[in-house]
């Protein structure tokens, strides 16, 4: 995947924390124009339209200047929490539009940056902190 080929990523589910961290990054390191969909406002999507990154709250239609958009210059990032037949996802699938996981994405910037991975079912947190002082 060549995320320097794409102008638009367009995350279905944007305003999950994963799924907004993910939005931020691309945002951040590729300087490209980032928007996405999401149920309802809340905190998190505040944040991410307070730092440039549009969010839309309905469901049934896709943002014209982005449906318009030719299908390979967008990229569409979706989370599993956002079943198959939701209206956006049919509307970038039925334009031939690019549709990736959340979890392909991941697995894309962490061959393309250093990674350190922390799991389990205790530590992680403080792990974690030991990790950034590194």
């Amino acid at each position: 995947m060549q995320l320097n080929s794409i102008s638009t990523a367009y995350f279905i589910g944007i305003g999950g924390i994963g799924m907004s961290a993910l939005a931020r990054y691309l945002k951040r390191k590729h300087a490209i124009r980032v928007a996405g969909y999401d149920r309802v406002p809340s905190d998190v999507t505040a944040a991410l339209e307070a730092e440039g990154i549009e969010v839309y709250y309905n469901q049934n239609v896709v943002p014209e200047d982005i449906a318009s958009l030719p299908p390979a210059s967008i990229l569409v990032i979706r989370t599993p929490a956002v079943s198959l037949d939701h209206p956006h996802h049919q509307t970038f699938e039925e334009r031939g539009v690019r549709i990736i996981k959340r979890s392909e994405l991941l697995g894309h910037i962490a061959q393309e940056t250093p990674t350190l991975a922390v799991a389990g079912t205790h530590g992680k947190t403080t792990t974690t902190a030991m990790l950034a002082h590194l």
